[in-house]
């Protein structure tokens, strides 16, 4: 039969152990929910941003141009003679057989386009670069703050110890 006291205790270390086991269970969460937000900034949204704005694949930045906002703005059509030869005589007029060709719409300039036939390239070229200067950073830039971190951190630990090393002796 068990005491009172040693039951009281026995219950007191499984409910410990059950806010040790939650709160471990939250840490991890945490961190996955950190590393999973850390991939989307990193690497995600900037890869859905290339493909919607970069000119090899769907050109969003079109409809963002200030002079796209302007229906009238790139039509061009060109006269051109059909005939070389002398006007055809219409009635008392001579007339030179034309037509109308248009060479360029708004909509060829400010529309954006569907073809991701260049998509792959276009997001190595641009993300390549930008992965690259964050590897390099990540590779040299972070072990040097740890340190100097943990420099800072040592130099400070000592002078406190001296400072109170000192307190205790009376100086």
């Amino acid at each position: 039969v068990k005491t009172s006291v040693a039951a009281g205790l026995e219950l007191y270390h499984e409910e410990d152990a059950h806010e040790q086991r939650h709160e471990y269970l939250e840490s991890l969460l945490v961190n996955r929910l950190v590393i999973c937000a850390r991939m989307y900034l990193s690497i995600i949204l900037p890869v859905m941003a290339t493909i919607f704005l970069s000119e090899g694949c769907m050109q969003g930045w079109r409809p963002l141009w200030e002079p796209c906002n302007d229906e009238a703005r790139f039509n061009v059509t060109i006269g051109v003679d059909l005939d070389s030869s002398d006007p055809l005589p219409l009635g008392s007029e001579y007339i030179r057989p034309t037509a109308s060709i248009q060479a360029l719409s708004h909509s060829d300039i400010c529309q954006m386009s569907g073809d991701f036939g260049r998509c792959g390239r276009s997001i190595i070229g641009i993300m390549g670069p930008l992965l690259f200067c964050k590897l390099i950073l990540s590779a040299f830039l972070t072990p040097s703050v740890v340190l100097w971190y943990a420099h800072l951190r040592t130099k400070g630990e000592g002078s406190m110890g001296r400072s109170s090393l000192h307190h205790a002796r009376g100086a």
